[in-house]
């Protein structure tokens, strides 16, 4: 008899926490020389242009731990507004 174990991961992205919008004012990113916005940072590299919310990343562990994931195994869910 086959075993109904599933292994699975979440690949959290950025997410709207208190943590993230203190340090929030200014990124750089490597590339540049002077930082920007997050909102505006996120707005060109990220496909939603914003971060996660939590609830938005527990449902994705929600779903791998329901029994519509039943099927799902040896994945790595990534919730993170489609970074690139």
């Amino acid at each position: 008899m086959a075993s109904q174990l599933t292994v699975n991961a979440i690949a959290p992205g950025g997410t709207a926490t208190d943590l993230a919008a203190e340090h929030s004012s200014g990124y750089r990113h490597p590339k540049l020389q002077d930082a920007m916005p997050l909102s505006q940072w996120l707005a060109v590299h990220g496909a939603l242009g914003r971060l996660a919310q939590p609830e938005e990343i527990a449902a994705g562990y929600a779903f791998l731990a329901s029994d519509d994931a039943a099927c799902t195994t040896g994945r790595t869910l990534p919730v993170d507004g489609g970074f690139f």
